[in-house]
């Protein structure tokens, strides 16, 4: 049978991942500031602008949700239902299903791992973020994910934003900017008094020599209420990787409903025996080999 589903998830999620990080030595995870930072001190107008873009965050260790999926290559277009499991500093899963009728996919990251289960074909990949190249080469781990799964700051390196931090950041009305080597990270965050702060999208483009730019942009919309704060309803993705003067588009929509936060529930997948363990670049060229 010819593979449908988790071969193309992976693959948008390889792209998402390899736009929104920087090269492994920049974003290797650490629970202090990186020194000699390439962005100045913000002034005292700036800093409090920073707080109220991280007083946005919702207060809640978890967040439950129905969710649509969708993904959009040049040659593939895939739309599961399914739900989102995430736990702060902990995990994020996404468990996909066609008509929410039997789970055929499933994506975790932890802290520690990421693990791709193919549920029809009883295939999984799972490893490292270091093990798993296509996250390797680029440096990604598990706050970077979280921050955009969770409508937040991120700032490569670190695990948590406090004061020092928030000075890192540039500020230029509801522009937000933080500039790595290559990596240019921009956040796009809403200026009226009501939603002051909100992030309404974040934007990572990583320029090279010989390939160009290449970017990713994370929107956020429809924000609903959860307890005080406000959190996205849809997150639109688009990911433009250039390689070679062509360009590769792919899209990534999600949708929630019944938001909760809900803590009741299993954080760790356990994989049966019954799975076989896949070699997560061999996948990815079944993809481009059409097999």
């Amino acid at each position: 049978m010819k593979r449908t589903f988790l071969p193309y998830i992976i693959l948008a999620m390889a792209l998402m991942v390899s736009s929104c990080g920087s090269k492994k030595a920049l974003t290797t995870t650490t629970t202090t500031s990186p020194t000699s930072p390439t962005v100045s001190t913000a002034g005292t107008s700036n800093i409090d602008y920073m707080r109220s873009v991280a007083d946005n965050a919702v207060y809640s260790n978890d967040i439950v949700a129905k969710i649509k999926f969708s993904v959009k290559t040049s040659d593939r277009d895939v739309s599961l239902d399914g739900q989102l499991h995430m736990r702060k500093n902990d995990v994020i899963r996404l468990q996909l299903a066609p008509l929410g009728l039997f789970e055929v996919a499933r994506i975790e990251f932890t802290q520690d791992q990421v693990l791709f289960m193919d549920r029809v074909h009883k295939e999984y990949i799972q490893g490292s973020y270091s093990d798993l190249a296509f996250l390797q080469r680029n440096g990604i781990d598990f706050y970077t994910l979280q921050a955009l799964f969770w409508n937040q700051l991120f700032l490569p390196g670190v695990t948590k934003i406090g004061e020092e931090e928030l000075a890192r950041f540039e500020v230029d009305g509801g522009k937000v900017s933080l500039q790595r080597d290559k990596m240019k990270f921009d956040w796009t965050t809403s200026t009226e008094k009501a939603t002051r702060g909100r992030i309404t999208q974040a934007c990572a483009t990583y320029t090279d020599s010989r390939n160009g730019a290449s970017t990713l942009s994370w929107n956020y919309d429809a924000f609903k209420a959860m307890g005080s704060k406000f959190f996205p309803t849809k997150h639109h993705v688009e990911v433009r990787a250039q390689t070679d003067g062509r360009v590769k588009v792919t899209v990534m929509d999600l949708r929630l409903d019944k938001l909760s936060n809900d803590s009741d529930w299993e954080t760790r997948t356990k994989v049966s025996s019954k799975y076989k363990r896949m070699d997560a670049e061999s996948v990815l060229r079944k993809i481009f080999g059409g097999e």
